[in-house]
């Protein structure tokens, strides 16, 4: 460490009022750990103050009378830059990998930098710091023809980053409207069985299965959630499925074939994260027919051994079940077929496509413990076989029977409803007072007034997720101080890690009735 730059740290250390020193770093400790990095890296706070730098980020940024410290890093960046950065920020502050991103940089001396900026959060002291690194690929960037694309597929993916931020706000409300429908649908399904009506509100109950899909669909593409609702399933099914939306998408000259194996081992996986991959490929498809062709879909059973070769010597030998979807269309070259799985790398053209969706195929294919192969020649089409491993289990369901729910002995539960909506309310409390529990209802604000008034104990809260985090926790709080016993169920529109304390369970909006009994009825098991 030179002593040059040890006086500067002192300068700015004073300058910016010793920021950091509260989290009790250790300046020599820190310094030394920072100039073994070669790349320029900073220290920032959950504001983006810089408190910490190496030599290497003072020669990049070349700051202002050699003052770096207690300067933000936003300061750094020119005009057309400023909106991502904000993006990535945001993004980085909600994640615990680390995020990288490319920006545009004005140094203290007026250059104009291409950086590719990486960041991870880091725990400290109870608290959160923020480790950037930036590396200089100005001249990488200006001698490489496709740059330019690249650049846009970055925008394009911050764009589709912001759509998905603005479909979470909207998914929660739409959510509770299809959970009315949907469950009075099914209330009223069950009391008109036999009616002549009765197959006018399927068709309704049916309407608003598939809105939920379709919301549930525009998330999960939006956001990338990842997987977060895995379960034994039957390929032969989402393929089915899936075909009667990917009709909707097409002109009838795109014909659809499917030759499926009716004794298909069953898999283990997200059943939405399936509909993506299949979204991705058939939309891929979809354009390298440009219109007319032949898109098919055939299952079978596939056995990996120990001579399986190389690019599948990650798998575990065994049996799996291969879904292979190919195309008529114009087909890659072996160049293009052998990057085609990277991020970023498309064919299209610029403003047709973000370069990310065989990423996330092979992502996802990766996170089911399997692997996507490709085949393909120009102007003899493109064949992916995705292969999952079998399952042993049966499909997980549940029994449609509400009969079956009210075997359960419901004498001395008592339900607690939560929910600001009070339509929801009312449904949740028709549900489970119809099965025979003892329910309470109110809306966040005063729940626990009505909590303390309760005249005999909760067994059960169920609460939207939805709430904000400081009402949230000390709604929660108060009940369990209440009733130390509480098991709670969140309602949910949204697909979060499945990690819950002992005593608590997720349900997804919207839900049925028979859904709801069921989720309740688990929980009390547990």
């Amino acid at each position: 460490m030179s002593e040059e730059f040890s006086k500067r740290f002192a300068q700015d250390e004073a300058t910016c009022g010793g920021v950091g020193q509260s989290e009790g770093w250790s300046l020599e400790c820190d310094l030394q750990l920072l100039e073994i990095t070669p790349a320029a890296t900073l220290v920032v706070d959950t504001f983006g103050q810089i408190f910490r730098a190496n030599q290497r980020a003072f020669e990049l940024l070349k700051p202002s009378g050699n003052i770096l410290l207690g300067t933000a890093l936003r300061d750094y960046l020119l005009a057309d830059s400023a909106e991502a950065f904000k993006h990535f920020f945001a993004r980085l502050r909600e994640s615990e990998g680390v995020q990288t991103c490319e920006m545009r940089l004005k140094t203290g001396a007026n250059d104009v930098l291409q950086v590719l900026m990486q960041a991870k959060v880091v725990p400290k002291d109870g608290g959160q710091l923020l480790v950037f690194t930036l590396n200089d690929i100005t001249e990488w960037r200006s001698a490489d023809p496709e740059s330019i694309l690249i650049e846009e597929r970055l925008r394009h993916s911050q764009k589709m980053e912001a759509l998905g931020r603005l479909s979470a706000g909207v998914v929660h409300d739409f959510n509770n409207i299809l959970t009315i429908i949907t469950g009075y649908s099914r209330i009223v399904l069950d009391e008109l069985e036999g009616s002549p009506e009765r197959q006018h509100l399927q068709k309704i109950a049916h309407a608003s299965g598939r809105a939920a899909d379709l919301v549930s669909k525009m998330l999960l593409f939006a956001r990338g959630e990842e997987s977060g609702c895995e379960r034994v399933l039957n390929l032969n099914d989402r393929v089915i499925a899936f075909e009667d939306l990917f009709k909707s998408l097409v002109s009838d000259e795109i014909r659809l074939e499917a030759l499926l194996e009716p004794n298909l081992a069953n898999i283990r996986a997200d059943a939405n994260q399936i509909d993506q991959v299949l979204m991705n490929l058939a939309m891929n498809a979809r354009d390298a027919m440009d219109g007319s062709g032949v898109l098919s879909f055939e299952t079978s059973v596939r056995f990996i051994g120990s001579d399986r070769p190389r690019h599948l010597a990650h798998l575990t030998p065994g049996q799996y079940v291969e879904l292979r979807v190919c195309d008529t269309g114009c087909g890659m070259t072996p160049e293009d077929a052998e990057r085609a799985f990277r991020p970023f790398f498309s064919t299209k053209g610029v403003g047709h496509g973000t370069g990310l969706g065989l990423a996330t195929v092979r992502s996802i294919m990766h996170e089911c413990g399997g692997e996507v192969e490709l085949t393909t020649a120009p102007r003899e089409g493109s064949c992916f076989a995705l292969l999952f491993p079998a399952a042993d289990s049966s499909i997980d369901n549940f029994s449609e029977s509400l009969g079956f729910v009210m075997n359960m002995e419901c004498e001395g539960t008592h339900i607690f409803v939560v929910n600001e909506n009070p339509e929801v309310r009312e449904l949740i409390v028709y549900v489970m007072e119809k099965q025979g529990y003892c329910v309470t209802q109110s809306c966040p604000t005063e729940a626990l007034d009505k909590a303390q008034q309760a005249a005999s104990p909760f067994t059960m809260v169920v609460i939207d997720r939805n709430l904000p985090k400081p009402l949230s926790r000390e709604l929660l709080g108060g009940l369990r101080g209440l009733h130390p016993s509480i098991k709670t169920l969140f309602l949910s529109s949204q697909r979060t890690p499945s990690i819950f304390e002992l005593g608590s369970a997720e349900l997804q909006k919207p839900f049925t009735s028979h859904e709801l009994c069921y989720a309740v009825q688990d929980l009390l098991n547990t």
